[in-house]
């Protein structure tokens, strides 16, 4: 856990580091409201992928799919492109360790860029957030349909801290023998990590401003 908490603050270094290179750039980026979404979209899919996946579940569930037998040519060399890069993958872990593990590093580290690139608008989000922003559009479309999702997707399950909607993100990607790992470590990253590092950079920001 030492790990990812300091690899979440080696993210915020590294864009403080290349805020400071190249200025101008980060300019371009802070006045381009496209840009500022585009890349926080990559980062969000990201973390959320690399905190969540594993690769041998969603390698059991592309095999099983038996529509893959009566699909085009193109489709079925596409899937033995998907099967080559799985089975890749899993040989690191002979190599280099638990491939689920150097996802979560990266990810945290992914998070850690995305907090300080919050400050100049990219629309970077934690599942929570995403969570709650599902709930308001829903809710612009259909009040009931807002409502239903805050009521089932956003209930906090008591002790854990989590919602359904992470529970079925975190089965969806990784299986059911991951959602108890990803939920120790989520509520840490994102109930006490990520709000201590955002406040931080928060605050030296505003100082750099008003010295």
């Amino acid at each position: 856990m030492k790990l990812v908490v300091a690899l979440m603050i080696a993210g915020t270094m590294v864009i403080a580091g290349m805020i400071g290179l190249a200025p101008e750039m980060f300019a371009t980026i802070a006045s381009n409201r496209w840009l500022q979404i585009l890349i926080g979209a990559v980062l969000t899919v990201t973390f959320i992928v690399a905190m969540n996946i594993d690769f041998d579940w969603i390698g059991k569930i592309i095999r099983k799919l038996k529509i893959l037998r009566y699909s085009t040519k193109e489709l079925r060399s596409l899937a033995k492109e998907v099967f080559d890069l799985l089975d890749k993958v899993k040989a690191l872990e002979k190599t280099g360790g638990s491939k689920e593990r150097i996802l979560i590093y990266f990810g945290s580290f992914i998070a850690g860029m995305g907090i300080m690139l919050r400050n100049i608008g990219v629309e970077f989000y934690f599942q929570d957030e995403i969570n709650e922003m599902i709930g308001k559009a829903l809710e612009e479309v259909n009040s009931f349909a807002g409502w239903f999702w805050r009521t089932v997707m956003q209930f906090r399950i008591p002790y854990v801290d989590w919602t359904p909607f992470d529970v079925f993100l975190s089965f969806a990607l990784g299986g059911p023998m991951n959602v108890i790992s990803d939920m120790i470590i989520g509520t840490v990253i994102m109930e006490v990590v990520a709000p201590v590092i955002d406040n931080v950079v928060t605050g030296a920001i505003i100082r750099l401003l008003s010295s």
